[in-house]
């Protein structure tokens, strides 16, 4: 047996309407630059925190671009016959791709042959020179990254 639940309010509902400033102006001190004022207080603190994630963020991809050049310098010498102007350009075209500025860029050892047994590219980047803003929190930041691969044999 199923009996319909009927639910009837016992007293009306009342719908209360905003008071408008000019029915609270009498009752309630004025406010009118509170907002402005906390604003101005809470605005360089939040734009701060902008600046630094947007530096912090970038000199985080330039650590990563300057690996991946790293490595793709050490590849490209562990291939029989390659050579050392070889390895340097690789990694120097990564690095200008990724716009990464004022690289230094040294493969070890200098003269490869068949019995070099790997390769070592090192990469040193000051990152004021690439920074997209002017760094704040970065300025003294240099990177360094290094790639050793053992050579292919045959």
């Amino acid at each position: 047996m199923n009996h319909p639940i009927h639910c009837t309010p016992t007293r009306p509902i009342r719908v209360r309407r905003r008071a408008t400033r000019r029915a609270l102006s009498g009752s309630l001190p004025l406010r009118s630059g509170v907002t402005t004022v906390e604003f101005a207080m809470t605005a360089p603190l939040l734009f701060m925190l902008l600046y630094a994630a947007l530096e912090l963020g970038h000199a985080n991809m330039t650590f990563n671009a300057v690996e991946a050049a790293c490595y793709e310098g050490a590849r490209v010498g562990i291939v029989p016959g390659a050579k050392a102007s070889e390895c340097q350009a690789a990694t120097e075209r990564i690095l200008a791709i990724s716009k990464i500025r004022g690289a230094n860029v040294t493969v070890t050892p200098s003269n490869l042959n068949t019995s070099t047994p790997s390769v070592q590219v090192r990469v040193t980047v000051p990152y004021a020179q690439t920074a997209i803003i002017p760094p704040t929190f970065t300025r003294l930041l240099t990177i360094n990254r290094q790639c050793e691969l053992v050579r292919e044999q045959l």
